[in-house]
């Protein structure tokens, strides 16, 4: 009998991804396309069936057994029931069933978890995390998501919703997050942060080259910021040199809590490491306590865009 496999979803704000992925974890014909935010959820949720309908296409079925849906999704959700709670980004989401919908169209069974720790769980079984107990992982981009990985399984608290480290203070009174948190760690080091911090910087006529590197008609992005640190910006640099003692500070915490064998940092925001490294450990220096009987690891991700739906099918996989 062929293995099993599933049809893994990852939503994202900005695009969405369904793919087959094996008992192995590997990504088999996936596709993507702009996720329709402004439409609402019922416009994403046929988004993504006319998606799963072309790798289902693709696969037939004599060439395994399909042990259903997993779907990374942008949290809060109630992983036991599927609804998500809200998606501070993506207007109407605010107790949408998208599992019950999903399994309603498709006829098969379906699961949802929040896209960090499913991210997280991919990266502690076949990613940087390998051998690692207990693992922390960080995903650095729009927002700043987490997961808590111990004995290679997530640990999700009573209630589900356990992992939001992004939503760690930081700094107190410092920038609110999208959720309206003051200081927390993604009002501070997310992409999102980085790229209003820089806007703002523009706005009040600070001197910087940022500007230079925005494309004509784009929005001021973390990328161009970094791009520009890179050329010797000084605004730009010091802006990221913030956001990496953020997530130092925060990972200090981390590291005095939970004492973990490894933390590893993904994200898009993670491929500006080389900004972000220096200030980060200088405050990991500062706030972790006994470095010199429990060194701090800190590594990046390994598996790059495809951890939530490598973890959304592993998930599923679980489950069947």
């Amino acid at each position: 009998m062929a293995p099993p496999f599933t049809f893994a979803i990852d939503l994202g704000g900005t695009h969405l991804r369904v793919a087959r992925v094996d008992a192995a974890g590997c990504v088999h014909h996936a596709v993507r396309a702009e996720t329709p935010t402004a439409n609402g959820p019922d416009a994403v949720v046929e988004a993504m069936l006319a998606l799963l309908a072309r790798v289902r296409a693709a696969w037939p079925s004599e060439s395994g057994r399909c042990a259903g849906i997993g779907i990374a999704a942008p949290g809060p959700l109630d992983p036991a029931t599927g609804v998500i709670f809200d998606v501070p980004n993506m207007p109407g989401w605010h107790g949408f069933p998208l599992v019950d919908r999903l399994r309603q169209a498709t006829g098969l069974p379906a699961w949802a978890h929040n896209d960090a720790n499913l991210a997280g769980l991919a990266e502690a079984r076949l990613g940087a995390g390998r051998g690692h107990d207990p693992l922390i992982y960080l995903t650095v981009s729009t927002g700043v998501g987490g997961a808590i990985l111990i004995g290679g399984e997530m640990f999700v608290g009573r209630h589900g919703m356990a992992g939001e480290l992004g939503h760690a203070i930081v700094r107190a009174g410092g920038p609110a997050c999208g959720l309206g948190h003051p200081g927390c760690l993604e009002g501070m080091a997310s992409g999102t942060a980085i790229a209003r911090r820089a806007r703002a910087a523009i706005d009040a006529l600070e001197p910087t080259a940022i500007p230079r590197y925005v494309e004509r008609g784009a929005a001021v992005s973390a990328e161009a910021v970094a791009n520009a640190a890179r050329d010797g910006d000084p605004l730009a640099a010091a802006i990221f040199s913030d956001a990496g003692e953020a997530l130092g500070t925060a990972i200090g915490s981390f590291v005095n809590i939970f004492d973990p064998s490894r933390i590893v940092i993904g994200g898009g925001v993670s491929r500006s490491w080389d900004l972000l490294a220096a200030p980060m450990w200088a405050a990991v220096g500062v706030v972790a306590m006994a470095q010199d009987v429990r060194p701090v690891d800190i590594v990046p991700a390994a598996l790059g865009d495809d951890a939530g739906i490598i973890g959304a099918g592993l998930y599923a996989l679980d489950r069947a």
